[in-house]
């Protein structure tokens, strides 16, 4: 015979919440397996020690995050006197840094990089202004066409030459009369100054006609008091 269910209706109740009544249980704890090994030095992606060639290039502050590649070298001949063996032909007893370089530069590089190309052409100007050399004792370094025959005329008297200094000008629209004139360009001036106006002041100071009469220049003021008088 089937309960039901005093919390709910009996006409709400489906055939399996009659025959089935609900029992829960407690979930049991998350087992978790232990770990045999401890954590790795180095994770992914990560560099504890770093070549010379990387080394060289931290600033002071970060150097203290790196070990010394030489001295991190001799520790672990140390630690495992069996790396000796591989290391017979060193008189320290530590690697040949400059293979290591080598090789860690390689990885960066493709097949075809390492095979067809000269890698010298893929450094950058600075890597190979770095590479310097010492000149042997007594090296006479020589002079160029160009120091020889052009000398800088301010070094050998900068006080008889006087720099052309090129104000900017206030205004965009302004032309710049400096700029205008190392160009050769005319612009802004109409027909009539270019054609008529220009002729017209050559005639004048050749004096190509005769003496021209100019007319006097009036007083504003007379003029307006002159007007005046006229008036009253």
């Amino acid at each position: 015979m089937a309960v039901a269910n005093k919390t709910q209706p009996t006409k709400y109740l489906t055939v399996y919440k009659k025959d089935y009544y609900a029992k829960k249980c407690p979930r049991e704890p998350l087992i978790r397996p232990i770990q045999d090994y401890a954590n790795p030095v180095a994770g992914a992606l990560e560099e504890y020690v770093l070549p010379y060639c990387k080394y060289n290039e931290l600033p002071p502050t970060l150097k203290a995050n790196y070990p010394e590649p030489k001295e991190y070298a001799l520790e672990v001949a140390e630690k495992y006197p069996t790396t000796r063996e591989l290391l017979r032909d060193s008189p320290d007893g530590s690697p040949d840094f400059e293979v290591i370089d080598k090789l860690y530069e390689n990885e960066n590089r493709t097949t075809y990089m390492m095979s067809y190309c000269r890698l010298r052409d893929y450094d950058s100007k600075t890597k190979r202004d770095r590479t310097t050399g010492t000149l042997p004792e007594g090296w006479v370094v020589p002079l160029t066409t160009q120091k020889c025959s052009y000398r800088n005329p301010f070094v050998l008297s900068p006080e008889g030459l006087e720099k052309i200094v090129v104000k900017r000008p206030k205004d965009n629209l302004i032309p710049n009369k400096k700029e205008r004139e190392i160009l050769e360009v005319k612009t802004g001036e109409t027909i009539y100054i270019s054609d008529i106006s220009n002729t017209g002041m050559e005639i004048i100071k050749g004096k190509l006609h005769g003496d021209v009469n100019i007319r006097p220049q009036f007083d504003q003021d007379e003029l307006l008091r002159a007007k005046l008088i006229r008036n009253n």
